[in-house]
């Protein structure tokens, strides 16, 4: 069976509004290279100076994507909690590719320089009549339109663990294509309706703006025979879970969250595991960054319980520690020197990020990430999280912890 032709083709919204866009998949022929163009803001009414959160990029505004499987009408592969998920897949590249692509490909504003001042080279453009429009790779977010064979989807996790971007990028030229001839799907990316003082850089309550309709470009592939309509996809999903860790009252006072139970993994093959520290959605402790980033406490440790067994012998307790698990999985993860450390103190007066406006300042406090390889069917999942309370930086408030959940799953038709 060979593929004899591929023809590229762009196709509008089959239902379009300020609260979601709907895709229907064509249902002809095999299909891949799915992808959002077009993405972001039409118009923008308020200010001038308003910009997509810096890590989120032209995610700021969505809620979530979806894949709907019309057959069935089960959701088969979500992007969930779009903003906060799209941050740490933006922190997790390495600098080269935030400098060259990040900007231009999905308006983020993690464009490090490093000299006596750390600065930030290329900030998004400002939201207005002529924003630039970003594109969306859609199968890096909704992994189950790659349409991988076991044997593919295993090089493609070898090439990734490895950090070997060459070999990734080659995994993900040679995936399968998707059987849209057999499988009816549906696309949904749904936007938040949060007000653009929480979405976006500078916005303000009374702010308004307009989305642009995006385009879904794919190429439909014909072959000399008839493909096997019994067929497995191997892929993974993106799923989160969200605690509310209330604020503390004083300054030092230590606060202990034990045997904190999750459930959103619960029943499923959990691949990976990152926990997020997160503002309350509106606080604005920052105002580049928003609630998205992953903000550095105090005195923090974080454990976890796997199935009733302790993952960590002794609790990620530093930022060093919180750090080197994060590399242990992301080798090529981007975090600023001290961006990771609550309350460092080397800003003053101006000596490391610069002025207290600049987006690299706005930056520091917003990597502290943590993260595992789990590979585990889970029964049961519970944390221990401490903190102690600083009065600056934000290190008394409540925080959102955000866990980032990689999950694998199979496709039958």
């Amino acid at each position: 069976m060979s593929l004899i032709a591929t023809v590229s083709k762009l196709d509008h919204p089959r239902s379009f509004d300020s609260t979601q866009a709907v895709f229907r998949f064509t249902d002809e022929l095999p299909s891949r290279n799915y992808g959002l163009l077009d993405v972001g803001i039409q118009s923008y009414s308020g200010g001038a100076d308003r910009h997509f959160s810096s890590g989120a990029g032209a995610f700021s505004n969505i809620s979530r994507m979806f894949l709907t499987d019309l057959n069935t009408g089960n959701i088969v592969c979500m992007y969930d909690r779009a903003a906060y998920s799209a941050t740490y897949e933006t922190v997790k590249k390495s600098g080269n590719a935030n400098y060259s692509m990040g900007s231009a490909m999905t308006g983020t504003s993690l464009q490090y320089d490093f000299s006596d001042v750390i600065s930030v080279d290329t900030t998004s453009p400002a939201l207005g009549n002529n924003t630039p429009l970003s594109y969306i790779d859609l199968g890096r977010y909704l992994p189950l339109l790659y349409a991988m064979t076991k044997d593919k989807y295993t090089e493609l996790h070898k090439a990734i663990k490895s950090g070997n971007r060459r070999r990734e990028r080659r995994a993900i030229a040679n995936a399968g294509v998707l059987r849209t001839d057999v499988m009816k799907l549906e696309l949904t990316i749904q936007y938040s309706q949060d007000p653009a003082s929480f979405l976006f850089k500078n916005g303000q309550p009374g702010d308004s703006y307009v989305i642009k309709p995006p385009l879904l470009r794919y190429d439909i592939c014909k072959f000399d025979g008839k493909l096997d309509p019994k067929f497995d996809i191997f892929y993974d999903e993106y799923l989160t879970e969200q605690v509310t860790i209330p604020a503390i009252a004083r300054a030092g006072d230590v606060q202990t969250i034990e045997n904190q139970r999750l459930q959103g993994a619960d029943g499923l093959f959990l691949k990976r595991l990152v926990a997020m520290k997160c503002g309350q959605p509106g606080a604005n402790r920052n105002e580049a960054w928003k609630s998205f980033g992953s903000e550095a406490m105090f005195d923090e440790e974080i454990n976890f319980e796997v199935n009733y067994a302790q993952l960590l012998p002794v609790s990620a307790n530093s930022p060093a520690r919180l750090q080197t698990y994060l590399d242990m999985i992301n080798p090529a993860a981007m975090c600023p020197i001290l961006s990771n450390v609550c309350a460092h103190g080397a800003t003053e007066p101006d000596q490391l990020y610069g002025a207290d406006d600049t987006d690299a300042y706005y930056g520091r406090n917003q990597f502290s990430y943590v993260g595992f390889d789990i590979n585990q069917q889970i029964s049961h999942l519970s944390f221990r999280y401490v903190r102690k309370g600083l009065a600056t930086a934000g290190a008394m408030a409540p925080i959102l912890m955000t866990f980032l959940y990689t999950v694998a799953r199979v496709y039958s038709s």
